[in-house]
């Protein structure tokens, strides 16, 4: 489940590999990934954003995100999955399990 505009710029194997980064390592790194970096903007007081913005030279793409939108977006994605699997076995089965 890629939020609507995101498969432009990321692919699921790109998501999973930042989730993997940041959950065990602590950090984002680019193998396996389009981009050489990842950048998380944080919000500034002007209002005015830097988001899914490509950046570098072309053997060495960067990928520019603001922090809030994305992570607004990613809710938002989590919650779109849930409703559309809400009812899968699979999802019934682990439901009651932790999440770590």
């Amino acid at each position: 489940f890629i939020p609507n505009g995101y498969d432009q710029f990321l692919t699921s194997h790109d998501l999973y590999r930042m989730r993997c980064g940041v959950v065990h390592q602590g950090r984002i790194g680019p193998a396996g990934m389009h981009y050489d970096r990842v950048g998380f903007y944080p919000p500034v007081s002007s209002g005015n954003t830097v988001h899914r913005h490509r950046t570098g030279q072309p053997d060495h793409p960067i990928l520019i995100l603001d922090a809030s939108t994305f992570c607004r977006d990613m809710i938002a994605s989590v919650n779109a999955w849930y409703a559309a699997r809400q009812n899968d076995q699979n999802v019934l089965r682990n439901q009651p399990m932790p999440v770590s």
